[in-house]
Parts: C-alpha cells; sequence; structure tokens
C-alpha cells in the first residue's frame, strides 16, 4: 500500500484551503467522491476497504484513508483530492473512499464537506463503545509497551486508565477548526451522527454495525452497496467477505476495566439502545 505522502503531496507553501474555500464559490468543474466512510476506528473500515475495493463499479484510490478533511486540506487543493478519484470517471462507476477519523471533524469542516458535495452518501460503523475502546487500547498501547521492552499486560493500570479518559473525552471548546485530537468522539456515535445530519439529510447516512461482519457479512455489504449506488448483481465469490484484518494483540477485558468503560459509556449506550433498539445486535440489548 503507498504512504499518504504520494497521494497528497503537500504545497510548498500552506494555502489555508478552509478558510479560503469557505468564501469561494463551488468549483463545479471537479469531480468528488459519490461517497465517504465517516468511521469509526477499530469498528471494521479496513474489512470494508479491501471488499468495496474488490466490487468491478466502485473505485477507490489505492490507500484507504486519505486523512484530506482532517490532516491535509489546509496544505493540499481540492483539485488534488479529486484527482485521486480521476480514474472512476465512468458514469458507472461509484467512487469513494473511507477515513475512520473523519468521526473527529468539527461541525464548521462537515460544513464545507457538504458545500463541496451535498450528495455524498455517507456509512458509519458502530461498534460496542467498551469493546471498541478496548480494541484502540490493545493497539495503541502494545506500541508502548514495546518501547518500554515489556508485554502489554505488564503495563500500568495508569496507562490504560489514562487512554480511555483520552476516548471518551469530548471538550470542543479547546480545540481549533478541523478535527478534534484523535479518539474524542471516536465512542459518542450519538453525537458524530447528529454533527454530520446537521448538514446532510438524515437518509444520507448508513448506520452498519460492526457485529455483522461476523454474523451477516454479505446482508451488511448489499446494504452499503445499495445505500451508495453500486450494483449487487457481482460474483459474490470474489469478495473477501469473511478476511479477518487488522488483528490485534490478545488480552482479554480484565474486569476491573470493564466496569470503568461500561461506567464511562453508560448514557451513550442507553441512548443507542433508544436508537436502535430494533437492530438485531446483541450488545445494545446488553445492560
Amino acid at each position: 500500500m503507498r504512504p499518504v505522502k504520494e497521494y497528497l503531496r503537500p504545497l510548498k507553501v500552506p494555502v489555508y484551503a478552509a478558510e479560503r474555500s469557505l468564501r469561494c464559490r463551488y468549483p463545479g468543474n471537479l469531480r468528488f467522491p459519490d461517497f465517504l466512510g465517516i468511521g469509526s476506528g477499530q469498528a471494521g473500515s479496513t474489512w470494508l476497504f479491501r471488499n468495496l475495493s474488490r466490487h468491478p463499479r466502485v473505485f477507490m484510490p489505492g490507500i484507504k484513508e486519505t486523512h484530506y478533511f482532517d490532516y491535509s486540506f489546509n496544505h493540499c487543493r481540492v483539485s488534488y483530492y479529486c484527482s485521486l478519484f480521476a480514474h472512476g470517471k465512468d458514469p458507472s462507476t461509484v467512487t469513494g473512499e473511507i477515513t475512520p477519523s473523519y468521526t473527529l471533524l468539527r461541525p464548521d469542516r462537515i460544513r464545507l464537506i457538504h458545500r463541496f458535495m451535498p450528495n455524498a452518501r455517507l456509512f458509519l460503523m458502530v461498534r460496542h463503545p467498551v469493546d471498541r475502546a478496548w480494541s484502540g487500547a490493545r493497539r495503541t498501547l502494545s506500541k508502548v509497551a514495546a518501547e518500554k521492552g515489556c508485554r502489554l499486560e505488564d503495563l500500568d493500570d495508569r496507562e490504560f486508565y489514562e487512554y480511555f479518559e483520552k476516548e471518551w473525552a469530548y471538550r470542543p471548546e479547546r480545540h481549533p477548526k478541523g478535527a478534534y485530537p484523535r479518539g474524542m468522539l471516536q465512542g459518542h456515535y450519538c453525537r458524530t451522527i447528529d454533527q454530520w445530519t446537521r448538514y446532510f439529510p438524515k437518509e444520507q447516512l448508513l448506520v452498519g454495525f460492526f457485529d455483522e461482519i461476523d454474523s451477516n457479512p454479505r446482508g451488511l455489504m448489499e446494504r452499503i452497496l445499495v445505500h451508495i449506488g453500486a450494483d449487487t448483481d457481482i460474483d459474490w465469490s470474489t469478495m473477501p467477505l469473511t478476511d479477518v484484518v487488522n488483528r490485534n494483540p490478545s488480552f482479554p477485558l480484565p474486569e476491573r476495566f470493564r466496569v470503568a468503560l461500561e461506567a464511562l459509556y453508560a448514557d451513550e449506550l442507553r441512548e443507542l439502545r433508544q436508537r436502535f433498539g430494533s437492530a438485531p445486535v446483541e450488545w445494545l440489548r446488553q445492560g
């Protein structure tokens, strides 16, 4: 997989495109992607990228996460971003990208995305907040453990609690335009949904469940394909529906951490049950 810098070459002088683009006319001669996968991290986005990339009439850049609207927007021209989707000019081809950290975009940046691509189809993958936070902790803190020359399970509990607090935190007033720091809003699905549907009609956002990757992968993919306007009449044997990707270090969730995480995400879980109570996903019925 090619590095991000080969796709989003920075300009020699930052152009501060966000502020400038808010004042400019809509660049109607540019083709923006037809869909965006906006998150969440540790919720199956790599699996989705691999399957969508195999679809004969879906075009995606060779890199899974462009990070254009969070990391690169003020340093790379909008026209260059659109050029990433140039190979999908065939009207029968659907183009898009998946960047899970788009869950962290602030409202002003989401508003700008809507101005550029008001008809874009969006999808958000959600996972039990406790399981997602623990998966993220295993991935991130395993690197901390390696730097310290110890095993993940030998780290001091303080490292885990500090990570959980960062994942759970939501303090928008402390951060500049564009995106919140990595971690914020990742497990706050309802707030993410509300921020995106503040500008995009609700019918343009599809919510998928991580559990479906195991229980009904084809059904999940069919729903997403219909949502983004791609053909479902394909050779499904070519799709890597059963692939396991991005497996994290094995370390069962200790009870003390589970109790702490359930307390942090108690309100989120209650709201998720209210919004998606009819969804056939077991974790929404827990508690």
